[in-house]
């Protein structure tokens, strides 16, 4: 009786133990950050990268801060992050992300859309 109940208890924790956060997503980052056509303050302030979030095919702008990540240009980076938000009193600020895991970083120029004004 004691080992069925000591079997239960551990399938029970394998199975909720490794199901992934439900608080985390995975998102790329381009190998390259995009040049904003005007700067502002948000833009001198908060850093601004090209993403994918999941499994999009698309690239995007996205403007907030991605906290504990290190942007290196001419890698692009897989990363699975938390989303939070910037502390009260940041007043235009974007949303933020919390690195959780580098998930890849791959030395390769990201095929990011031409609409996009990217540094080369």
């Amino acid at each position: 009786m004691k080992i069925k109940i000591i079997l239960a208890a551990l399938l029970a924790v394998v199975a909720f133990g490794c199901k992934k956060d439900a608080r985390t997503e995975e998102i790329v980052v381009a190998s390259m950050k995009p040049v904003p056509a005007e700067e502002t303050v948000v833009t001198e302030v908060f850093p601004n990268y090209i993403i994918k979030k999941g499994g999009d095919d698309k690239w995007g702008w996205y403007y907030g801060g991605i906290q504990g990540f290190e942007f290196e240009e001419g890698y692009e980076c897989r990363l699975l992050v938390e989303p939070s938000s910037y502390p009260e009193g940041y007043q235009d600020a974007g949303s933020l992300y919390i690195l959780k895991k580098v998930l890849s970083k791959e030395k390769k120029d990201s095929d990011v859309s031409e609409s996009l004004c990217i540094v080369k």
